[in-house]
């Protein structure tokens, strides 16, 4: 079995998906312990249905955990790295629990690790991530009004910490924080405890959109639906046409990533302020950080507008651009639509051909 466990739960936007590429395509080069990942998005399957299942009485569960992590009981590794930011959401009593009954390695030899972004940050970056997959597409004030208590982090940090206690390590998802200014580097030399590594490709995954981009990929889902959606949805990708829509876009995203991304408005922020104040400041003392999170909430109103952003077409492309996009993302639209009708043909056809052979073997074993 592995020597120790990290168990990496997020937060959700904070570099998750680097730092599983990086471990699941083996592409570092580093010298001291042996490390042991698994499968690419290794534990946010697991972690999703911890998170909508009872751990009691749950053999199934019980069973697809200890499916997935026998692999780390049979490895030799110094170190065994389970990654899922699912886990961020599941109850900590829940997730010790489980790790009890499914693998092998000591309680005292397992840590616990998340990251976690500035308040505003983290509410900027969860937007722009909920309209990328047509979860929502209001706006920004809206979203806040949602899901702040995703960015409230104090009461959430003490529940880890009051299970966990010494075996949680929390670290900030802050430039100047991280290693190299890069959570791949940060992951290795905190988490992991090494130092001397080196990578063979990129540690830049799932870059955020420009405001372009953003409106763009905005306009496809509202298509799509056929409303404004302003209420989160559950996450839905429309397999091939999404992709290719993602790949017209790239070059775009590659041209203005970093411009014009998504700010607060004043008025957004001086509410934001206020309501999270005490958060922050509870946050830096539960974390000792000394106020650090707490001159980051502040520091986001040195970057807020006057104005709110709009993600209309028509704020960030002329009116040739506009009406080109409106006319290809149309086309996507309607080949979407058509991609369902046909799946779903399909789905049926399949469904009636397995109950007709069913059918038909019964009535042979009863003729025999």
């Amino acid at each position: 079995m592995v020597k120790s466990l990290v168990v990496h739960v997020g937060d959700p936007k904070t570099g998750t998906t680097a730092i599983q590429e990086i471990l699941h395509s083996g592409s570092y080069v580093q010298a001291g312990p042996s490390l042991y990942y698994g499968e690419r998005l290794n534990a946010n399957a697991l972690g999703q249905r911890l998170k909508e299942q009872r751990v009691h009485s749950n053999p199934e569960l019980v069973g697809r955990w200890t499916q997935h992590l026998n692999c780390y009981n049979e490895s030799a590794a110094d170190i065994g790295i389970l990654s899922g930011e699912t886990l961020a959401r599941v109850k900590p009593a829940h997730l010790k629990q489980m790790l009890h009954e499914t693998i092998d390695v000591k309680a005292e030899n397992i840590k616990i690790v998340i990251y976690l972004r500035p308040h505003v940050d983290a509410l900027c970056s969860r937007y722009v991530q909920n309209v990328k997959t047509g979860q929502f597409s209001g706006d920004i004030e809206q979203f806040y009004f949602l899901q702040n208590l995703y960015v409230r982090y104090a009461k959430r940090v003490e529940r880890w910490l009051k299970v966990f206690g010494d075996n949680l390590f929390v670290f900030p998802y802050i430039d100047e924080c991280l290693k190299n200014s890069d959570v791949v580097y940060d992951f290795f030399s905190k988490a992991l405890g090494i130092d001397d590594v080196s990578f063979e490709s990129s540690t830049q995954f799932n870059r955020s959109p420009s405001l372009r981009e953003l409106s763009a990929i905005r306009y496809y889902y509202i298509k799509l639906y056929g409303e404004q959606i302003n209420e989160i949805r559950s996450f839905r990708v429309h397999g091939k046409p999404r992709v290719k829509l993602d790949e017209l876009l790239r070059e775009e995203r590659e041209k203005h990533s970093g411009e014009n991304e998504i700010k607060l408005h004043k008025g957004l922020w001086e509410k934001i302020a206020v309501e999270l104040r005490q958060d922050s400041e509870s946050l830096d003392r539960i974390l000792n950080t000394n106020g650090l999170y707490t001159r980051e909430l502040e520091r986001a109103g040195e970057t807020a507008i006057d104005a709110p952003q709009s993600l209309e077409l028509s704020a960030h492309f002329d009116r040739e651009e506009e009406r080109m996009i409106r006319t290809l993302l149309s086309c996507v639209v309607e080949l979407s639509q058509q991609l369902d009708e046909q799946k779903a043909l399909l789905d049926e056809r399949h469904t009636q051909t397995k109950t007709r052979t069913s059918l038909q073997g019964t009535a042979l074993f009863q003729s025999t």
